[in-house]
């Protein structure tokens, strides 16, 4: 928009390559996946203020996953002397995901060698679609994201003659981060 101001959208593709269940249990568990794919699309602000002593980075995305690649279970044919169809679980393709976040950073030298920085996320992962031979998974939680996260840092330096004196000090926060995907009375 100016020297000082970016505006800015963005959208990029990107992907996870199939391959095939090398570890299956038996020959109709070696089954191929397709690749996943991710498509992502972002706007995005970034700016400086007040003689470059404040930026302001802020972003909004939106990323769909198609052909995610989850452990699933699928039918085995019995294996002789038995009867009964078994089941296997291995890596395949388990349907589509979304993720929608907001990200924001903020930099301000208050005065002359004191500065301040802050940052936030926000993230919703979500199943559009997920079920294998167990059913309707799309209920189930994301393993390993921190829904809200946010850090805080201020640093302060100054010339003390034949030394100079440097001070840091931050905090950072996150949410709790789910490790498994079921969410039950066991397992909060």
């Amino acid at each position: 928009l100016n020297d000082d101001v970016l505006v800015y959208v963005k959208t990029a593709k990107g992907f996870r390559s199939g391959g095939q269940n090398l570890r299956a249990p038996n020959t109709a568990a070696f089954i191929p996946f397709r690749p996943e794919t991710a498509i992502s699309y972002e706007i995005g602000f970034k700016g400086q203020f007040f003689d470059n002593r404040v930026r302001l980075n802020a972003a909004a995305y939106l990323t769909n996953v198609n052909d995610i690649q989850r452990s699933t279970l699928i039918a085995t044919p019995p294996i002789p002397p038995s009867t009964v169809p078994g089941t296997a679980t291995i890596l395949g393709n388990a349907g589509k995901a979304r993720f929608k976040g907001i990200e924001a950073e903020l930099t301000a030298v208050l005065f002359d060698g004191f500065r301040v920085s802050a940052s936030g996320a926000l993230v919703d992962p979500e199943y559009v679609r997920f079920s294998d031979l167990s059913g309707d998974r799309s209920f189930e939680r994301f393993t390993g994201v921190a829904k809200k996260q946010f850090s805080f840092a201020a640093d302060y330096s100054a010339d003390l003659g034949a030394a100079k004196l440097k001070l840091h000090a931050d905090y950072s926060w996150r949410s709790d981060v789910p490790v498994a995907e079921y969410n039950f009375v066991a397992n909060p």
